[in-house]
């Protein structure tokens, strides 16, 4: 029966509905009711909704599984089962912010490219990323601001001593200036 309830829980149920029946899931994740394997085949269900808001909880779910279940052997296995869980939707919504793009898309994006570059180990999310980083470095203005943290955070995955050294200059220079103002 959690077959059949799982397949039909993305045509039956409006966005709140799937995110309720997401957040459900994990609390019977939880309590033991359902099994960590139940769970990620719940989660699969969900994987090509086309709701923002939907895709955002199911991104936030991940967290759970990573924090529980996932040990070094099993790395490779998850990283696949988030390129497949949250590829679709980073496909969908694209790579950077298109004009007019409803907002709740705007606001994913970081999380989808995150999980995809460092967990799915997405070589060509994580590419982005870093071109993005080096861009931001020459030009503040230059990316999505929404992207700048997760694309900064990206870049030093396999960042150098020399892109520490840069990012711990500009963040001391930018602490302190921050710290000039609020003395003036």
């Amino acid at each position: 029966s959690l077959e059949r309830l799982i397949a039909a829980a993305p045509a039956a149920l409006n966005p709140r509905g799937r995110i309720g029946f997401i957040q459900n899931a994990a609390a019977l994740l939880r309590s033991g009711t359902v099994r960590g394997d139940q769970y990620l085949q719940i989660l699969a269900g969900f994987a090509n909704d086309e709701n923002p808001l939907v895709v955002s909880a199911l991104a936030a779910s991940l967290t759970a599984v990573k924090n529980n279940f996932i040990t070094e052997p099993l790395e490779e296995s998850f990283a696949a089962y988030v390129r497949r869980l949250l590829g679709p939707a980073l496909r969908r919504y694209g790579l950077d912010r298109a004009p007019g793009e409803p907002e709740a898309v705007s606001l994913v994006r970081p999380a989808l490219i995150g999980w995809l570059a460092d967990e799915g180990r997405d070589e060509a999310v994580l590419a982005r990323a870093e071109a993005m980083a080096r861009s931001f470095l020459e030009d503040r203005g230059s990316i999505d601001p929404s992207m700048i943290g997760q694309a900064l955070s990206l870049s030093a995955i396999r960042g150098d001593s020399a892109l520490f050294e840069e990012y711990r200059t500009r963040f001391e220079r930018a602490t302190g200036a921050d710290q000039h103002h609020q003395k003036a």
